[in-house]
């Protein structure tokens, strides 16, 4: 992979500078500019003060982050938000949380890394006898941080809703109330439901989860879910945007719908079927769904396809 680092690195020297010497961490910085934080993170809840220990290190071939608050009356519950990408791409990131655990004074968790060239920007969230508190953002470059080998290895399964649908969201903010989790799964224990409403014909289902970067990396061929009506018919319409919510997006819409039915469908979508589709900069995956009347729409398994074997239909 060509490395698109060294402004990043040049960053993190600038931010190591001012920090001063016993707060140089290789590879790990606080990020400057400010980032923008996800959709339901108010800036207001950032107290830069309270989150001076904060940083990510390679242990033991994997990457943690530790905090240790500078408190005697600690947080209850410490999340850890992280995402990775290079800074930008504000709107379309996918961001993750993971809990942190308490030993001690200190809270920790080990942070996945699916490539030691690709940045990765965090924060935690603290949530202390009801307030919350949101820590800045850093910025950690695996490699330079000493990480040799990605820690999770490459897997095409992208997502089965088992823990729910954290990068995923309808459109409209405002519908939040229409996707909902349901236990009729094509594999494992939920999919995705997409409810329908009265006086509405479609609704689009929209999606960070599909990063152009890794897709371009490992030569993957195109995108491949399982799709279903709860009851009735409808149909489905795909699409993808690179560079999404900004001025240079770009959208590419799949040629063919999906009819849909009670029964699951496998549907394969394949990227060469995009004319002139900047398949790197591809930072957000969408469904249209389409119908006569409520409905309720289910989703799952959804998968990269390339050059390697997907489970048993």
């Amino acid at each position: 992979m060509t490395s698109s680092l060294g402004p990043i690195l040049c960053l993190a020297g600038v931010l190591f500078a001012r920090t001063g010497p016993a707060q140089i961490r290789r590879g790990d910085a606080w990020l400057s500019p400010p980032g923008i934080y996800p959709n339901g993170t108010s800036p207001a809840l950032v107290q830069s003060n309270l989150f001076a220990t904060l940083r990510a290190e390679a242990v033991a071939g994997k990457i943690q982050v530790t905090w240790a608050p500078d408190s005697s009356r600690g947080p209850t519950q410490v999340v850890l938000h992280a995402s990775a990408d290079a800074p930008g791409h504000w709107p379309a990131r996918d961001w993750r949380s993971l809990s942190m655990n308490l030993r001690g004074t200190t809270w920790s968790a080990f942070l996945a890394v699916e490539d030691v060239e690709e940045p990765i920007l965090y924060f935690v969230r603290s949530v202390s006898a009801g307030a919350i508190t949101i820590s800045p953002m850093r910025i950690l470059l695996p490699q330079e941080a000493g990480l040799e080998e990605p820690t999770r290895p490459f897997w095409p399964f992208l997502e089965g809703f088992e823990e729910g649908f954290e990068s995923w969201r309808l459109l409209s903010d405002n519908e939040v109330s229409l996707l909902g989790t349901s236990t009729s799964a094509k594999s494992g224990r939920a999919a995705l439901m997409v409810r329908m409403p009265s006086g509405r014909r479609s609704l689009t289902l929209v999606t960070t989860r599909v990063r152009g970067w890794l897709a371009e990396q490992k030569r993957a061929s195109g995108i491949c879910l399982w799709l279903r009506t709860a009851e009735g018919a409808g149909r489905a319409r795909f699409s993808v945007l690179a560079h999404a919510f900004t001025t240079n997006e770009v959208s590419r819409v799949w040629p063919a719908d999906a009819e849909l039915s009670e029964r699951w469908r496998r549907v394969d979508l394949y990227f060469d079927q995009l004319p002139s589709f900047p398949l790197r900069a591809m930072d957000v995956f969408s469904i249209e769904f389409i119908a006569d009347g409520t409905r309720e729409f289910l989703v799952d398994d959804v998968q990269l396809l390339g050059p390697w074997p997907l489970d048993p239909p």
